[in-house]
């Protein structure tokens, strides 16, 4: 089933941010009408501070790129059921990532994780009909294994809950693919 943004049109409230340059909604696989993934693109680039060359860490974050979007529960802005979101991001951990281990860096992995989890929870909003922006108040990370420069990172972010004020995400990134 293919979601769409609800007749309410939410993505009037991110009118004011561009467009993403070269955005094309069929690189993108998922559920979701090529208008919300290219409201989400969009949405995510603005929050990533891609625009803004002044914004921390956009030479990392200006690489991450995404490969899938999904939202479950959601049919023409109403839930069906229990409503959530999963968004999948690709990067290259390059030697601008890395300590002097060569691997990835741990401060870098906040970084990513810090950007993509907030996709999911934006996504839902979206289909949603609701602004879920906000702002991350509390992260908790697990490191099980390093990740080698040179590995494309695969990070799948996903809601846990949305209710009222409170929104929960959680990602992983895993470093088993080759370049």
């Amino acid at each position: 089933m293919l979601v769409s943004a609800p007749p309410s049109g939410i993505h009037n409230l991110f009118r004011y941010i561009p467009e993403v340059l070269d955005f094309d909604p069929a690189s993108i696989e998922g559920n979701l009408s090529d208008e919300l993934k290219r409201v989400g693109a969009k949405v995510f680039a603005h929050f990533a501070g891609k625009a803004n060359s002044a914004s921390f860490a956009t030479w990392v974050i200006e690489q991450i790129r995404p490969v899938e979007m999904n939202v479950y529960g959601v049919e023409d802005g109403k839930l069906i059921g229990k409503a959530r979101a999963q968004c999948t991001y690709e990067v290259v951990a390059n030697k601008d990532m890395g300590n002097v281990f060569g691997v990835l860096h741990g401060a870098c992995a906040a970084l990513l994780l810090e950007i993509c989890t907030v996709s999911p929870i934006v996504m839902l909003g979206l289909a949603l009909g609701h602004d879920t922006t906000g702002i991350t108040q509390g992260m908790n990370y697990v490191y099980h294994q390093p990740a080698r420069l040179g590995r494309k990172l695969r990070i799948v972010s996903s809601t846990m809950s949305i209710e009222g004020r409170i929104r929960t995400a959680r990602g992983e990134v895993s470093a088993n693919l080759t370049v």
